[in-house]
């Protein structure tokens, strides 16, 4: 008969195997959203591409809600460091706009799937955790508003509202994903720059357009 010492030593490698599955568990996850959406994607699916059952995933994520609920928060918390740090690392305020706005579309460029269920899937979450999403979000377009409020002190471009700018330039960002495929020859780094020169030119358009 197993010893309770000996099926205790059992019990604890089963559930360090499990933990190791977790990250590959929600990187399925994460592929089946961005690629079937999260209403159609289904646990039981998730599980056998993990190679583990419903009840391990079960363990580590309650519900798929769970899941989205990591997806969606984890990236937002990646995107707001970035954007924040790319704006404290450059100087003048058209150059900490450029900065910001390239910061983000890196994200996108390197989270293509994450970044499509920020955009899509959001409004899945249950009413708390979409509460503290949208704190978030706010917290990036507010960085954006910054940046553009500068630009107008500095007397770069008339008095115009920030937050209609900075929406319109989030937009060009979160459409990324819809069209941007590097077996389409589009090289990564580039295609940053151009956006990223695109969408500030839109904001310095401004200038000439008060003369």
């Amino acid at each position: 008969m197993e010893s309770r010492a000996a099926k205790s030593k059992t019990e604890r490698k089963t559930t360090n195997k499990e933990v190791a599955k977790r990250p590959e568990i929600l990187a399925l996850a994460k592929e089946a959203f961005a690629t079937h959406g999260y209403p159609a994607s289904a646990l039981r699916d998730i599980s056998l591409q993990a190679g583990v059952t419903a009840a391990a995933i079960y363990y580590y994520f309650p519900s798929k809600e769970d899941m989205l609920s990591e997806i969606v928060l984890s990236g937002l918390e990646r995107i707001q460091a970035a954007v924040v740090g790319a704006r404290s690392s450059a100087n003048g305020p058209v150059a900490r706009l450029e900065s910001v706005i390239r910061a983000h579309l890196d994200f996108c460029a390197q989270n293509p799937a994450e970044t499509k269920i920020i955009t899509e899937d959001s409004r899945f979450l249950n009413p708390r955790d979409f509460a503290v999403a949208r704190e978030k979000q706010i917290v990036i377009l507010n960085i954006y508003r910054t940046c553009i409020r500068e630009i107008i002190d500095e007397g770069v471009i008339p008095e115009t509202d920030p937050t209609i700018l900075a929406f319109n330039i989030i937009s060009v960002i979160l459409g990324w994903y819809r069209w941007f495929r590097t077996d389409r020859g589009l090289n990564v780094r580039q295609t940053i720059e151009a956006t990223a020169r695109f969408a500030v030119a839109g904001v310095l358009g401004l200038q000439s357009n008060a003369h």
